[in-house]
């Protein structure tokens, strides 16, 4: 608890368990909805319970967790949140790699700590206000007007991905020293939020109300990054083991018939036959 506003952070090694209380029609839509607010603001409100009655208040309120490709796809399949803004909200953090190791190195973070923790409370006293300066609102303006065509003609949202950049730009101005935030801050945030803007097409919940619809997307999520893949490969990115062999062949097929995908015979330098998955332009 610190004055004058509550601050809560919130670590949890799987984050599914939150996510998935999303979808509980009273308790779960009123922290979602609590959480969503507190992404812009310290205030938020929530809805009556039972017969509790309703309550608000202020608070800074930070989440960091973890959670799998698929439980994050179980998860989102099953509720509405992504079009509630949540997806939108996240910093994700992704990786296709899914071996394991024995143990983790060791890291000493006291340097670091002795460095950094006194200007984190310095700020409690002293809040530092660095205002953009006219070439990096220039820049930052002119870079999010080409990214949000860019991500229109791909079917994906942009919504806050300026937010995104303009808080690593004011983070970085800050660690710096800058009085202003200057056009070098603005596109390390732009570098942060295109990364944001490639895992937002990778984890791109799956939508449809069919099986062989959910996993439709999930093929086209990888596919848009790979552009062509050999099918083994496809499978193992996508976890088709937990499809099943009849779901999977559909929403190949399916794909295929819409003209999304193509899958041609191929040969390895090695002289093995297999099949590659080739992504398809879309005709409209």
């Amino acid at each position: 608890m610190w004055k004058p506003l509550p601050r809560f952070i919130t670590i949890q090694e799987e984050i599914g368990g939150l996510f998935a209380n999303f979808a509980n029609e009273n308790s779960g839509r009123g922290l979602e909805t609590a959480i969503l607010e507190l992404y812009d603001r310290d205030s938020f409100t929530t809805t009556a319970t039972n017969e509790r009655a309703a309550k608000s208040g202020r608070l800074l309120y930070s989440i960091l967790g973890g959670i799998p490709k698929t439980e994050w796809d179980n998860i989102f399949a099953r509720s509405s949140s992504v079009g509630s803004g949540l997806f939108s909200r996240l910093n994700i953090i992704g990786t296709e790699n899914d071996r394991t190791v024995a143990a983790l190195p060791e890291y000493d973070f006291a340097e670091m700590q002795r460095v950094f923790l006194p200007r984190i409370t310095a700020l409690e006293k002293t809040p530092a206000r660095i205002p953009v300066s006219p070439n990096a609102r220039g820049l930052l303006n002119e870079w999010f007007a080409r990214l949000s065509d860019e991500m229109k003609t791909e079917d994906l949202p942009a919504a806050r991905l300026n937010i995104h950049a303009l808080r690593v730009a004011l983070h970085l101005a800050w660690l710096r020293g800058h009085a202003n935030i200057l056009e070098s801050d603005v596109d390390a945030g732009i570098k942060v939020a295109n990364f944001q803007a490639k895992m937002r097409e990778f984890y791109r919940p799956a939508e449809g109300e069919t099986r062989e619809a959910q996993w439709e997307n999930r093929i086209m999520s990888v596919m848009k990054q790979k552009r062509s893949i050999p099918h083994r490969e496809l499978q193992r990115l996508c976890h088709a083991d937990r499809a099943g062999t009849a779901v999977w062949e559909r929403a190949i097929a399916g794909l295929r018939r819409d003209e999304r995908v193509a899958v041609v015979d191929d040969v390895t330098k090695a002289g093995k036959k297999g099949k590659v998955v080739k992504l398809l332009k879309r005709r409209d």
